[in-house]
């Protein structure tokens, strides 16, 4: 019952471990291999292997582990696979402590850069004299070399190194001293015209395997010129300046963007091709051959390898055949996989792969370039990736499926019941992807957990490279978060899916309760190809917030659909962009926060559908692609497919310091229109900078047509410089403003605010508002005033009341043409009046700069009015009040009840009164009276005292209340204490007795 260990080699590759395996056909089935150790540990390191392999036609062998803890490092391994029709075996894991997967040995790994036909920079004539395009060349410098790609050849001068070939470049070269200075530059290579390519350059030791640098797109324009600029001081192509510590043969790989290598790996991804050019300037010290040799394989070929393509520790089950893969299946308390641990099952041929399955009790941490992968590298599927855990914690380390070929991608699961973390120290990734050259799908991915966070460029994602589908990802979550930027600021903190071929790219859906995207963060799903670029949802209960910049300020933080970047606004590009919903209870897009549909080929942009209670954009900025931020739907420069349409449902909708909502095109291709159901919308104020006013905007400035934009609200506010406008600023024939249909209970512009339809050409442009009440004040306008020989446009006012003070103007001027039409239809018209002309007063206008008879005209349809027939004369004489108020007499005697016959008593004590009881005022008015009473009327009770005496008969008592006695009989009763009335020592002077 201990610890087992199973660890070391010998010198020609002989491994330590327990190995079964079905050789041929007749050999049968391969043999189980099962471990019960449940309280102790079993060790794997050192290329110490556990494998069952099939060679035949008849199965691998399973293997289960039943352990307190099981612990892989140093390259220690366990591995399942077949090569024939035999499917491979089972691995099951079961450690009721832990599983550790860490470390690597290079040793006996065959290194694939040893067999390449490289072409060799050795025997070229390297120059020491000063080169402009080359870093610290001539006398005293580094000495150069400059090679070619030309749309047929590789050459140096007129010496041809080699065919141009649809595949990856490889450079070889030789160092004779350590310390020795390298520098590689990629020149002219992106251009934008044809022939470019985006490239990565990758730096090997050939000897070793070793990846030493790799480099997309360079962060200094040190290395030479002829470099396109991107941003800042990055440039779109590549460059390495390095210091080669030891001598060696070493190869510079030349791949295009996106490609990618590992230590023993080639180039993989997108290579260049035929017709593509760039130039390569090389800076080499110490070169020469002498001394300098690769070095030969020691290992045995009859010994098993069960380390043929990984040199890391891990658990792998592999199908090289039309056998399957075996599942991978491992249930443990913590699983921890540390630089350069792996876990995969692969595919190589039509077998498929196995799926993998990982249900971890409190904590799975995937740290460094660590791997959970299934790939499909033939006509097999991939499998499938499900986790289950508490906490899913991802720092340098990447999960993902993946198809090369017709295979599709497996699906990715991911159950979480506390938090799924990406980027805790640096980024992770969790990816789905169909690569270069596969028409197989890509998978899907589903991510549960109540907290879901994205940091330090860590991404979420589902990239389409080939000619089938992309996958989707769908997120659901309590809170969803995706802050910053890689460190050095290229990658984003991101939700991705993306297609670059003829395939479509996947939907992305987020529910949750709360989402924050921001520092420079996104969620993107983009098209670079034929493929139309998915769909982006979110539902979020409560909220959203897009907000902020990276540290640089360089980019937005974003939510977008075909992103707008400098190297994919191009005219191949034929797929159309995604449209984004966003459905939620409070959406803020601020401090630079940008939500984009955008149109970058000839597809078509989508749309952007906003349905919300509360909706705020606010504080514009402008990223390095020259891109406002807000709520935006575009088309490029140079594009020619067409805007999408902008929707906003919502209770409210605040635009302020420089909020932009916004439909333009800079292309060829129409803009999209703007849609607002608001009961509320307010737009306000300028930015902080004051180079951006709060707008609602529709606009062209290419030779296009400018959208509509159409808003239905019950009150909407334009304040202190804000505008909302439809506008053409190209003179083409094509561009042509749209108009502004405004439909509001009420519709108040004050302090600077505009209205406008402008345009330099054509005759488009109108303005119709519809509303019971406009007020403008304080410079205000409504203005369809036009450019150069463009027509004014039309304004069309249907309102009770118009109200126009302190130098507010409607216009419809012309400069070098007609001036427009007015028309208002109003029930009352105050502050402003038609004039030929503008004034310091508010102003109706139709005129042109070019006289009279070039004005347009002005239609005021709104009753007559007469300020005095309104009016009438007081009188001159006064009125005495008190005559014409009724006031009743005092109640100065008491007061009696006296039964007449039944009149106002019901026949039925238990029921009401019949008929209609009506109760009139017949108090006379007052008339004037001389003189008063002297003496009250006393009641008879209160007479004089000396009559007190006299014989009078009893006098009866009124009732004052009802009973019901013994016998059920109704009787009007008095109560026996007698009370003395109250008599008024007041009377007034008029009432009297």
């Amino acid at each position: 019952n201990g610890a087992i260990d199973i660890s070391g080699f010998t010198e020609d590759g002989l491994f330590s471990g327990i190995l079964t395996r079905s050789a041929v056909d007749t050999s049968g089935p391969g043999g189980k291999i099962t471990i019960n150790n449940s309280e102790r540990s079993l060790n794997l390191a050192n290329r110490g292997f556990i494998g069952t392999v099939t060679n035949s036609s008849s199965n691998g062998g399973a293997i289960a582990l039943h352990l307190n803890n099981l612990v892989l490092e140093t390259g220690g391994k366990i591995v399942t696979a077949t090569t024939n029709l035999g499917n491979a075996g089972d691995i099951t894991i079961n450690a009721s402590e832990s599983v550790t997967i860490s470390g690597e040995s290079r040793d006996f790994v065959p290194n694939p850069l040893l067999n390449l036909e490289p072409f060799n920079l050795n025997d070229l004539e390297f120059i020491t004299e000063p080169n402009p395009n080359v870093a610290q060349s001539g006398p005293g410098g580094i000495p150069y070399v400059s090679i070619e790609r030309t749309p047929e050849q590789i050459i140096n001068g007129t010496t041809v190194l080699g065919a141009a070939e649809n595949q990856f470049d490889y450079f070889s070269f030789s160092i004779t001293n350590g310390n020795s200075r390298a520098i590689f530059d990629i020149d002219n290579g992106f251009t934008r015209e044809d022939g470019s390519v985006d490239t990565e350059i990758f730096l090997f030791n050939q000897g070793t395997g070793k990846l030493l640098e790799n480099n997309d797109d360079s962060l200094t324009t040190d290395g030479a010129g002829g470099s396109i600029a991107s941003f800042g001081s990055s440039t779109l192509d590549s460059l390495i300046d390095t210091t080669i510590t030891e001598p060696g043969v070493y190869l510079l790989g030349v791949g295009a963007f996106p490609s990618g290598a590992r230590n023993n790996q080639l180039i993989q991804g997108a290579t260049p091709e035929v017709g593509d050019t760039y130039t390569l300037q090389v800076s080499l010290e110490n070169l020469g051959t002498e001394g300098v040799s690769l070095p030969k394989d020691p290992f045995n070929s009859d010994n098993f390898n069960p380390n043929m393509e990984e040199a890391r520790s891990g658990l792998f089950s592999e199908s090289r055949g039309t056998g399957n893969g075996g599942s991978l299946t491992i249930n443990t308390d913590k699983l921890i996989l540390n630089n350069p641990g792996r876990i995969s099952t692969d595919s190589f041929d039509a077998g498929g792969g196995g799926n993998i399955t990982l249900t971890i009790g409190s904590l799975l941490e995937v740290n460094g370039s660590t791997l959970v992968s299934s790939i499909a590298r033939g006509s097999g599927n991939a499998g499938n990736l499900v986790i289950d855990t508490k906490q899913l914690q991802v720092s340098g380390g990447t999960l993902s499926t993946s198809t090369s070929s017709s295979g599709n991608a497996g699906e990715i699961t991911i159950t979480a019941t506390e938090s799924v973390i990406l980027g805790v120290e640096t980024r992770g990734r969790i990816a789905s992807n169909a690569r270069t050259g596969a028409t197989g799908n890509g998978g899907r991915v589903v991510v549960e957990t109540p907290v879901l966070q994205l940091h330090n460029g860590a991404q979420i994602n589902s990239l389409n490279r080939g000619k089938g589908d992309g996958g989707s990802v769908t997120i659901r979550a309590n809170e969803v978060s995706a802050i910053g930027r890689s460190p050095d600021g290229i990658r984003p903190s991101a939700f991705v899916t993306a297609t670059e071929e003829s395939g479509d790219g996947g939907n992305l859906t987020i529910e949750t309760e709360r989402l924050l995207v921001s520092d420079g963060a996104e969620f993107f799903s983009d098209t670079s190809g034929d493929g139309d670029a998915g769909n982006i949802t979110v539902y979020a209960s409560e909220s959203v917030d897009v907000i902020g910049t990276d540290a640089s300020g360089t980019f937005s933080s974003g939510i977008l659909t075909s992103r707008l970047n400098i190297d994919t606004t191009r005219e191949e590009i034929v797929g159309k962009g995604g449209n984004l919903v966003i459905e939620t209870g409070r959406l803020r897009v601020a401090e630079g926060g940008r939500l984009q549909a955008s149109a970058v080929g000839s597809g078509d942009a989508g749309s952007i559908r906003i349905q919300a209670r509360s909706v705020e954009v606010s504080d514009a900025f402008v990223d390095f692609t020259d891109t406002v931020s807000g709520v935006l739907v575009s088309v490029a420069p140079e594009a020619t497919g067409n805007g999408g349409q902008l929707t906003i449902d919502a209770e409210r909708l605040q635009i302020f310091d420089g909020g932009q909502v916004i439909a333009s095109s800079f292309g060829d291709g129409e803009a999209g229109n703007i849609m607002l159901n608001v009961n509320d919308i307010e737009v306000t104020g300028i930015s902080e900078d004051g180079k951006f006013p709060s707008r609602i905007a529709a606009f062209s400035e290419g030779n296009s047509p400018a959208g509509f934009v159409t808003i239905t609200s019950n009150n909407l506010r334009v304040r202190d410089g804000a505008e909302i406008s439809v506008s053409a600023r190209d003179s083409g024939d094509n561009a042509k403003a749209g108009n502004l249909d405004i439909t509001a209970e009420s519709i108040v512009l004050d302090k600077s605010a505009t209205l406008s339809a402008e345009v330099n050409a054509g005759d488009k442009g109108n303005i119709n508002l519809d509303s019971q009440l406009i007020l403008m004040g304080d410079r205000s306008n409504i203005t369809t005033n036009a450019e150069g020989a463009a027509t004014g446009g039309n304004i069309t006012i249907d309102t009770d009341l118009l109200v126009a003070l302190e130098n507010s103007d409607i216009t419809a001027n012309a400069e070098n043409s007609f001036g427009g039409r007015v028309i208002i239809n109003a029930l009352g018209i105050f502050g402003t009046e038609f004039r030929e002309q503008q004034t310091p007063d508010s102003d109706i206008t139709a005129s042109s700069q070019l006289g009279a008879s070039f004005s347009g005209t002005v239609e005021i349809n709104a009753p007559s009015a007469d300020p005095s027939a309104a009016l009438f004369q007081l009188p001159e004489t006064f009125v005495n009040p008190k005559l014409l108020v009724a006031t009743g007499c005092g109640t100065d005697d008491g007061n009696q009840f006296t039964q007449f016959g039944r009149g106002g008593l019901p026949t039925d004590p238990t029921k009401p009164l019949r008929g209609e009881t009506l109760w009139v005022d017949l108090r006379p008015l007052p008339r004037h009276r001389t003189r008063r009473r002297k003496n009250p009327i006393l009641p008879s009770n209160a007479s004089n005292a000396s009559n007190s005496g006299n014989s009078r008969p009893s006098r009866i008592i009124e009732a004052n209340r009802w009973i019901i006695n013994k016998d059920g009989v109704v009787e009007l009763v008095a109560d026996s204490v007698q009370s003395s009335p109250f008599i008024s020592w007041f009377s007034p002077y008029y009432c009297v007795r």
